[in-house]
């Protein structure tokens, strides 16, 4: 999609994940969108010492012959481009006698030479190394944001360590706009989420129960997992998944629910498919209405991760169990 920022007028953001999870780009709307920006940013982390699997499509199915470089190719010419990226290690790892055995500047140099050939005018890169001390307070990550700008300690608003990514990659667009260092880490640290968004209750009497139900999808249900089997349960607790549908991932939908079940199982995890086989588990009820009841047996020290497609409407689930405890 994109859409007009709400903090940063004049401005939109087009996430090409949400928009081509099939990778099917649609040349002509992303051409569209260059023509009349001013500015362009590329934001991404490092994937692999490159830019991620869509990000280099886009560039060769967007950045055409006739369209960004050629004879008649100037639709870009002379636009600044600014990459804000992230990566998962230290500025000290980037070195001869480093993990990486290269500076960075050694992997920003393919993403410049692609904007130089466009005739775009090259901005210096905003790059945030390293996120460290991860913790967490009850699935909230704690970590200390080291910039060009000076390092903050950061508390996360939102739940979940793979928001750390997301996080400072928006910090790093922030610091660049020129928003104040703190003022970023209160940001980060105020950001609210959606409903049925990794929202975390200890019931009373009950288990504490992990509500994820608003979407999902193989990414966000991987981190879904990942997050119930760091919740802390009781010396012989159970961490039960109750999973519905993965909706609308074509072809490739059995694999990747068999795939989910899998994780699962390797961290220990208890799945109870609902309303849907592809999971290929034994625990499986045909609607939400019987789940509350296969549940009855879990209780405090249990953990339960609740978590579907919107179609799925596995929010009432979560109710459920918030009533019965209460």
């Amino acid at each position: 999609y994109a859409v007009p920022s709400p903090n940063v007028p004049g401005t939109e953001v087009s996430s090409l994940y949400d928009r081509y999870p099939d990778f099917a780009i649609d040349v002509a709307r992303e051409q569209a969108l260059l023509r009349r920006a001013r500015v362009i940013a590329w934001q991404c982390p490092i994937y692999w010492y490159a830019v991620p699997a869509l990000l280099k499509l886009w560039f060769e199915k967007v950045l055409t012959d006739d369209f960004a470089y050629g004879a008649e190719g100037r639709a870009l010419t002379g636009k600044p481009v600014l990459w804000v990226t992230t990566t998962g290690t230290p500025l000290s790892s980037y070195r001869t006698n480093g993990v990486h055995h290269h500076a960075f500047d050694a992997f920003i140099r393919p993403v410049e030479e692609t904007a130089r050939f466009c005739g775009m005018s090259w901005q210096p890169p905003i790059v945030v190394h390293d996120a460290h001390d991860i913790g967490d307070d009850e699935l909230r990550a704690q970590f200390t944001l080291r910039s060009p700008w000076g390092s903050v300690p950061v508390h996360l608003g939102v739940r979940g360590a793979h928001n750390v990514t997301n996080a400072l990659a928006a910090a790093a667009t922030g610091l660049w706009l020129g928003i104040d260092l703190e003022a970023v880490a209160a940001g980060l640290a105020e950001s609210p989420a959606s409903p049925w968004r990794m929202e975390l209750a200890r019931l009373s009497g009950g288990p504490t129960v992990l509500n994820d139900a608003y979407n999902a999808g193989p990414a966000s249900m991987t981190a879904a997992i990942r997050s119930l089997a760091a919740l802390g349960v009781d010396d012989g607790g159970r961490r039960v998944a109750v999973l519905g549908v993965m909706a609308e991932l074509g072809p490739e939908g059995p694999d990747e629910h068999r795939r989910i079940a899998v994780l699962a199982a390797e961290l220990g995890i208890e799945v109870l498919a609902v309303g849907t086989d592809l999971y290929d588990v034994d625990w499986v009820v045909s609607d939400v209405a019987a789940v509350a009841d296969e549940l009855s047996d879990i209780g405090a020290g249990d953990a339960v991760l609740v978590k579907g497609s919107r179609v799925a409407g596995l929010e009432r689930v979560a109710t459920e169990l918030a009533r019965r405890s209460g």
